[in-house]
């Protein structure tokens, strides 16, 4: 009775919320991305593989705790904030409270938010920030920019999730024509967008120039296993310059080692197409290539990324026995990107075991569905600028990836994830019960 007293409901659903995860996570999971981050945060040396924004606020973060709980902490709070402040304009207190916190714990949710990745911390900003553009308080409406500026710096494609975030849920004063709005939301977006690129670039010490050696190399071992026949003599021309691998049947090299799955094996292996491109002639090299044979088979890389993306998407394809790639990471790493060996707390694993086979036999880690559904829901959610905000900003960001998909790791439909279940929340209160807030579209 006096806990019930001296913490208020929707404080406690949130704290339930957070307390699961935290049991299911602790102290955070992290992956060789994450672990990169981590040491770039501490030696103060930053590389463009990862927007350097990130591990500027985990250098800060280890001020008061080290190691990958305090990042934890931090995604998971901004997440719980954001979606509990969005959540508020449609349900009473506790309602909103006990939602995000279902949300929160939602098997695909879960299984992405138990790890320290910049793909969560973008989600936290984002929330947080759509949750504040639309307060009537100038004074949060400009938190909120600044938290979806900090999203921004986190993926290097942000700004596409940003742009309808901005432009739809920016609360305008009363009056204003949309020509005024959408002029005064584009330049908001362009002025957050380059101020975090602008950060991003003055952080960044070192180029390793990830797109050469990933997305770049990829797409050309893509593009020559859906393209017509090559004979040698014209491949080596094409890529000449290039820290190109075998000089006989090339393309039946390509052939061989193409997995829509992971760029990995173009660069790596014994059966590799090409060395890691390490001097400036072989990036430029790289790009001519992939420029000339994109040009020239438009059809292939169309087939090819559109491959890619069917994949991402958890559609059964003949590559793959599971359709989703690693829905639940469940590998705790130090600094030095070496997976701890010890055994991990009872409850931990069971927890683990039960997302694993929740991902297994069923279907609610497809991110197709929510794909599907944003598009469905879209009509639906018209006049609600919030919600039109959440499914444009995640098909947007989530279409980014058709072209720029190094591989298909699930943590890549996150965002797209958690905008169609608000969304789903959201419109079921306003179809199937009687408003407990006063629910309502924004005005524009």
């Amino acid at each position: 009775m006096l806990v019930r007293r001296a913490i208020p409901p929707s404080w406690l659903s949130l704290a339930i919320g957070f307390a699961v995860l935290l049991v299911f996570a602790y102290p955070g999971y992290m992956s060789s991305d994450s672990a990169i981050q981590l040491t770039e945060a501490r030696t103060h040396v930053h590389s463009d593989v990862h927007p350097a924004a990130m591990s500027a606020i985990w250098r800060l973060v280890e001020l008061v705790i080290a190691g990958p709980l305090g990042m934890l902490v931090l995604q998971v709070s901004l997440f719980l904030i954001g979606t509990y402040g969005i959540l508020r304009r449609h349900f009473e207190d506790r309602s909103a409270a006990l939602a995000a916190a279902v949300i929160l714990v939602f098997p695909p949710m879960l299984g992405t938010m138990a790890v320290v990745w910049k793909d969560c911390q973008m989600a936290g900003f984002l929330l947080v920030g759509l949750a504040l553009i639309g307060d009537p308080r100038r004074s949060r409406r400009w938190i909120g920019i600044a938290a979806l500026g900090l999203a921004v710096a986190m993926r290097h494609n942000g700004p596409a999730a940003s742009l309808p975030i901005l432009v739809l849920g920016y609360l305008s004063p009363p009056g204003r024509r949309w020509w005024k709005h959408l002029a005064i939301t584009v330049a908001l977006w362009l002025a957050t967008t380059g101020a975090a690129l602008a950060v991003n670039r003055a952080l960044t010490d070192t180029h390793e120039y990830p797109w050469h050696y990933s997305i770049g190399p990829g797409d050309i071992v893509g593009v020559l296993r859906h393209a017509g026949p090559y004979a040698d003599a014209e491949l080596i021309q094409i890529l000449d310059g290039t820290p190109l691998v075998p000089r006989e049947d090339i393309q039946l090299r390509a052939h061989r080692i193409y997995n829509p799955t992971m760029w990995w094996w173009t660069v790596n292996g014994d059966n590799r197409l090409f060395d890691w491109p390490t001097t400036e002639s072989h990036r430029t090299a790289m790009v001519r290539a992939w420029k000339t044979l994109v040009l020239d088979n438009p059809g292939a890389y169309l087939s090819h990324r559109l491959r890619v993306f069917r994949v991402l998407l958890g559609i059964p394809d003949r590559w793959r026995d599971a359709p989703v790639s690693r829905p639940v990471w469940r590998t705790h790493m130090n600094q030095m990107q070496v997976p701890d060996p010890g055994p991990h707390a009872a409850l931990q694993t069971a927890i683990g075991d039960a997302l694993d086979w929740i991902a297994d036999h069923t279907p609610i880690n497809r991110p197709y569905i929510y794909f599907l559904l944003a598009f469905v829901f879209l009509p639906i959610a018209r006049r609600q600028r919030d919600v039109l905000a959440l499914l444009s900003s995640g098909i947007v960001y989530q279409l980014t990836f058709l072209p720029l998909s190094p591989s298909s790791e699930f943590r890549y439909t996150h965002w797209m994830i958690t905008c169609v279940l608000i969304s789903i929340v959201i419109l079921v209160k306003r179809r199937i019960a009687v408003p407990d807030r006063a629910t309502h579209a924004e005005a524009a």
